[in-house]
């Protein structure tokens, strides 16, 4: 069995394995798929939704420097019928957001939910459109301004190569993942801070022999 290593540290303590594995946080070893199908669900079940009125929904719409639909679902029940629509956008500032829209027996309902940028990227790759996902990363590029960096590549077995590019938000250092050139992952890093300057504590006896206060010393 060949050495496994971490390479990507990813959501709830869990970590990515040079082999593609994933480890919980409780040492057990997942495949990527079962890694996927739980991000799935923790998607759907952890996302604080809150109402809003159609014409914010559409606003978030309209002021989104990227936005695609990830869902669209109609059927009837019992003679009635059912819609419901589902996006994802980064909106005027470029923060990452989900709507949903439902319409059921005539009663609407909007909501807008704050997302991260990984479930944002892993929910665009997955239910939208290659040219909406390429959309997505010209938009996070030319907004954190790394489109021209090069970044920093490793590869952590003959298979898999990384390339991270990192910048500056909210006062912290944040890093662009990318896995053989497709983006997967925008993550906040380390706070910025100012190191204290560091004087050279003064010295009596030097300052004595400078000032030829030793009228005796030759």
């Amino acid at each position: 069995m060949s050495k496994l290593t971490i390479v990507e540290v990813l959501d709830f303590g869990q970590s990515l394995l040079s082999n593609g594995s994933i480890l919980k946080a409780d040492g057990t070893i997942i495949t990527k798929e079962q890694y996927e199908a739980n991000q799935q669900n923790a998607q759907r079940n952890k996302l604080d939704w809150f109402s809003v009125e159609v014409d914010e929904f559409i606003n978030y719409l309209d002021t989104a420097i990227f936005a695609t639909k990830t869902y669209e679902v109609s059927e009837e029940a019992g003679g009635m019928s059912q819609s419901k629509m589902g996006f994802a956008i980064l909106d005027s500032e470029g923060e990452p957001y989900y709507l949903r829209s439902s319409e059921f027996s005539g009663a609407e309902k909007y909501e807008v939910a704050s997302a991260t940028y990984s479930k944002l990227i892993y929910n665009v790759d997955k239910n939208s459109t290659e040219q909406a996902f390429d959309a997505m990363v010209e938009a996070l590029e030319t907004l954190f301004d790394v489109k021209e960096q090069v970044g920093c590549m490793f590869s952590p077995d003959s298979e898999t190569t990384y390339n991270i590019k990192k910048f500056i938000k909210d006062n912290h250092v944040w890093s662009m993942v990318y896995r053989d050139g497709k983006l997967s992952n925008v993550k906040q890093g380390e706070r910025l801070h100012q190191e204290a300057e560091v004087r050279p504590k003064p010295s009596k006896l030097g300052d004595a022999i400078n000032s030829n206060r030793f009228q005796n010393m030759y």
